[in-house]
């Protein structure tokens, strides 16, 4: 089990939504699941925590609405403020994204415009009361927890393949091989005038 404290204004988050958890469900198929939790730092990403109210109200509707809003906040994250960086546009802009995602999924309108327009953070808070709390102190983003082991910062993709490999070879599980890498030719020796 991989459990990811995430926020949707982070760059580093957007980075390993982008790439590093593709990767572990391309390696890993059912081997692994990830959970995503929010943890928004909203005193550094001001609407951080807009976006993840708005992802949760897709998230009761539609799982792909959810993951398709997700991807697409983190992709687009320095868009959603606009040229003037303002939390109201960013509120306009994220509420626009919530309720064209759900247009797209067939959503029930009414409901996820409500849900959007109270702005319901109780299960954020949640979220981040449990992050901070013992046993995970939590206290930055991305975090990891792969199997109970924490993980945090910008880790090359070849040391959580290790802690993942030990995590499933512990619950007596057979890792997959390792990702193919195209090896490396050596140089051509040089040639001595005159051999």
């Amino acid at each position: 089990l991989i459990v990811g404290f995430d926020d949707l204004e982070c760059p580093y988050c957007a980075k390993m939504n982008a790439a590093i958890f593709p990767a572990l469900l391309d390696r890993y198929k059912d081997q692994v699941r990830i959970v995503y939790r929010d943890f928004p730092l909203s005193e550094i990403h001001p609407w951080a925590t807009h976006a993840a109210v708005d992802a949760n109200c897709l998230a009761t509707a539609s799982p792909p609405a959810y993951w398709n809003f997700v991807d697409y906040v983190h992709a687009h994250s320095e868009e959603v403020a606009g040229p003037e960086k303002t939390l109201a546009k960013a509120a306009l802009t994220l509420d626009k994204l919530t309720l064209d995602e759900g247009a797209r999924q067939k959503l029930n309108q009414t409901h996820l415009a409500a849900c959007v327009q109270k702005q319901d953070a109780t299960k954020i808070k949640a979220s981040i009361k449990e992050a901070e709390a013992e046993p995970l102190h939590v206290d930055s983003a991305p975090v990891l927890f792969i199997n109970g082991e924490k993980v945090e910062g910008a880790l090359p993709i070849e040391t959580i393949y290790r802690i993942i490999d030990g995590a499933l070879t512990a619950a007596g599980q057979t890792p997959p091989p390792p990702p193919y890498v195209t090896p490396v030719k050596p140089a051509p020796a040089a040639i001595r005038p005159g051999s």
